[in-house]
């Protein structure tokens, strides 16, 4: 089982101790990025927003448990 607690990195700012998730507060919304599903752009996967942290804290376990599906590299027309 994965820790998903959050280790503080400065106000408005944290991270899970495997670095996947990283959680940043913009405004009066938090932010959650996954740093191992990316998307088209290759930038990891944000997700959001939510209202507080304990809202991060059960979609760091959703995605979790999420399957990771790589992105396929297509064709530039």
């Amino acid at each position: 089982m994965a820790d998903d607690r959050l280790v503080r990195d400065q106000a408005g700012s944290y991270h899970t101790p495997d670095e996947r998730f990283s959680v940043t507060k913009e405004g009066p919304t938090w932010w959650l990025r996954d740093t191992k599903q990316l998307d088209e752009l290759g930038q990891p996967h944000v997700i959001g927003p939510f209202e507080n942290l304990d809202q991060v804290g059960r979609a760091i376990v959703d995605e979790r448990e999420r399957k990771v599906v790589p992105l396929r590299k297509g064709k530039r027309r």
